[in-house]
This record gives structure tokens, sequence and C-alpha cells, in this order.
């Protein structure tokens, strides 16, 4: 946890000091945290059997121009108990950078799709001991932002998987957060 911290107070540094650039460029800083449920290896009840947790994200995104789509980078930290009976939990800390597609629309609530790549540290705790693992990981999906005076509210389904201990990690975070432009842009 201290780790990822200490990655957004230095991710949050950057921006201040790049706000004149990044406002030009349409950037939008977002917060976000929620549920995920586990999936594959890790919510299988031969396996691992987590329950389901809960996730907690920040990122930044920037327009490509006049390409329609924006480039976004974010950081996230999600935590899942054992099932009743085993002591411990597991705790990713991920970054990706995606691609993401918003929808053109007329209305306040805008559709988005997105995907990406990035590298995750996973890390299981048995209550006795700690084992961490950090590899590539992929993911994909979707949400809806509904545009307000100053900020976004947004809702995002992702799929998210990566690989350790020859294990699949796969989840599925539901996100609810707000985003808002850098420098008074929308």
């Amino acid at each position: 946890m201290k780790r990822f911290v200490l990655a957004m107070m230095a991710v949050a540094m950057m921006c201040i000091v790049a706000q004149p650039a990044l406002a030009q460029s349409g950037t939008r800083l977002q917060v976000g945290a929620g549920l995920v449920l586990p999936m594959s290896d890790w919510g299988d009840a031969n396996l691992l059997n987590d329950k389901m947790g809960f996730n907690a994200g920040i990122g930044a995104s920037f327009g490509l121009g006049t390409a329609p789509i924006r480039l976004r980078v974010d950081a996230s930290w999600t935590q899942t108990s054992h099932q009743t009976g085993v002591d411990g939990n597991t705790r990713l800390l991920g970054g990706m950078v995606n691609v993401v597609y918003p929808f053109p629309t007329a209305g306040a609530i805008r559709p988005y799709v997105l995907a990406g790549i990035g590298v995750t540290s996973t890390r299981l705790s048995d209550g006795t001991s700690d084992t961490s693992k950090t590899a590539v990981g992929f993911g994909g999906g979707g949400g809806l932002q509904y545009a307000m005076s100053s900020a976004n509210l947004f809702l995002e389904i992702r799929y998210l998987s990566t690989k350790a201990f020859d294990l699949t990690f796969a989840q599925v975070p539901i996100t609810v957060g707000v985003s808002f432009p850098l420098g008074g842009k929308k």
C-alpha cells in the first residue's frame, strides 16, 4: 500500500508540474473506487476461492490531437480475502496504459470502451507469510460518463487478467468515480 501511495503522489506531482502543457491537450484526471469480483483460478472453489473485494484507482487521460481516441494511464489497488477457514488475502497493485474510445453523443451521458496492457504485482498472504510476483496483464471494458458543469461522474466495468504463481488472476472490477479537467477545460 505504501508503494501505491508513493506512486500516486509522484503522478500527482508530475501533473502539477506539467499542468500548462497537459491542459492544452485536454487532460483529465480521475479517481475511483468500487467492488471487484474474482474470476478464473482466483475465484475457483478448488483453488484460491477468494471473496468479493474492493479496488481503488487513480489515472489521467490525454487527447491525441484530432484523433477520436484518448490515451489513459492508470494505477489500481485491489484486495480480496480468502474464504472462511483460511487466513489471509490477495492484493494486486497494477498500472495500465489504455486506449479509450468515447462514443460521440449529444446528451450528458457518454458511453466509452477501453482496452489496455500493463504490469501487475500480485501478493498472496496466508496469515503467516507473504509471496509476491509481478507479471504483464491485459484488460478491456466499458463505461458511462455523466457530464456535469465542472466534472464527470463515471461508472466502469472491466475485465482484467494477469498470471502469477501458475494461476490466472482474472477480475471484474466495478468502479465508480469522478474525472475532472486539468486547467479548467472540459
